[in-house]
Order: structure tokens, then sequence, then C-alpha cells
């Protein structure tokens, strides 16, 4: 039987109308299951309220198994030169910070049922571990740090003495390398080290910030933190 050329122009048309259709329930099914498919972790990760880690002290960061006194003090220490962390994330960036070691704190701030004011010791470095539980007050610190004054040799001529020399107070936003490191009783290079970050930052608005100077260690900061002025 042969068809006419408006019944066969109809028919064609049927059928493309058939092919998109087909064709458009393939895209829609497509793109759904993409959707639902790409979730990343960074975007779970951005989740987490970035306020928690902002607030923790270095003693909360000392719980999670694996941070000791130094990488928290780095943790710290980072947290005051960005200003706060903006997003979770930003710890990957502190060194010494692996995936797994940013897994372990993810899980402990976020993930688990801890209790923050917990009665447990914090993990402690092995040089100093009763720190933690024989903190000092702060007055008591600085008269402990002028009593444990460092010793000199001077030699005379008949004999040789010992002289002490005893910290004090400096400002270290006004004080040349020279006055900070005889106030403090550091080596001169860290003293240099110290007014070459001042000039960087433009003035020190933490005593927490000498983290950040070359050849600043916990020994160090613990002895002179007490004694530093920002003027």
């Amino acid at each position: 039987m042969k068809l006419r050329a408006s019944e066969a122009v109809f028919l064609a048309i049927c059928l493309l109308a058939a092919v998109i259709s087909l064709t458009a329930v393939y895209i829609v099914r497509g793109r759904d299951v993409s959707e639902v498919v790409v979730v990343t972790a960074d975007s779970a990760e951005e989740e987490y309220d970035v306020s928690v880690i902002n607030s923790a002290s270095a003693e909360d960061f000392m719980r999670v198994s694996g941070i000791g006194e130094v990488k928290a003090g780095d943790i710290i220490a980072y947290r005051t030169a960005l200003g706060g962390f903006k997003r979770v994330s930003q710890l990957k960036d502190v060194a010494g910070i692996s995936d797994a070691l940013y897994l372990r704190i993810i899980e402990y701030f976020y993930l688990s049922a801890h209790e923050p004011e917990a009665t447990s010791p914090p993990e402690t470095s092995v040089e100093e571990p009763t720190e933690a539980s024989t903190e000092p007050t702060e007055k008591a610190t600085k008269a402990s740090a002028k009593k444990a004054v460092k010793t000199e040799p001077v030699t005379t001529a008949s004999e040789t003495v010992t002289a002490e020399r005893v910290i004090t107070e400096v400002d270290i936003n006004s004080a040349t390398a020279e006055e900070i490191s005889r106030a403090l009783l550091i080596e001169p290079e860290l003293a240099e080290e110290i007014v070459a970050l001042r000039e960087k930052i433009h003035y020190f608005s933490s005593v927490q910030e000498l983290y950040l100077c070359d050849g600043m260690t916990n020994e160090i900061y613990r002895a002179i933190k007490d004694f530093v002025v920002i003027g």
C-alpha cells in the first residue's frame, strides 16, 4: 500500500519526536546520576564549623593522638598568623600534619563524642612530661625565671668569678636587636630574626607571633614570653 506524501511526512515527524524523547530521558538520567555521585570530600569538610578549631587550645589539640606540645604550638602559631582558620582544611597546611593525622583531628573534634573538659592529661613531649599538670601562675613564672638566671664566668687578674645575668622586660616593637638580646638573654642571631619579622609583619600584635621566627623553640618561648612587652 502506497503512502501519500502528507502521510509520509507525518510518520517521519512522529519517529523524530520519539527519538528526541528517548534521548532526553537518557540525558536527564545521566545528569541525575552524576549529581548524586559527585560529592567530594572537600565539600563535606567545609560543612564543619571552623569556630571549633579556632577556639581550641594547645591542650585540646594535644589530646589528639600524634600531636605533642611542639606540633600543637605550630598549629596555634599558624592559626594566629592567619588571623584564624577560614576553612577546616587549612589544618593540612601546617607543617607535619599528614593526611592520617588530619583525619584524626577531624574525628576528635567533629565525629567523636569527646568531652572538651576531659580530666585525662594531654599527651606531652618526652622531655617535659609533667608540664601540663605543673603550670605555674604568671607571677610565679616571672619570679622563678628571674631566679633561674644565667651565669657567665668573668676572669680577673686574681681569680675567675661568676657574674649573674637576669631576664628583664623589653618592648619587642621598639627595642633594637641588641637590646632584645641583652634583655631576654637570647642569641643575637635570634634577636635579629625578631626585628626582621617585626619589619615584615609591620609590628607584633601577639606574643605568639614569635613562633614565626626562625630559630624560635618551645623552650626559648616559654622562658621569655612573660618578659615580652607588645607596645
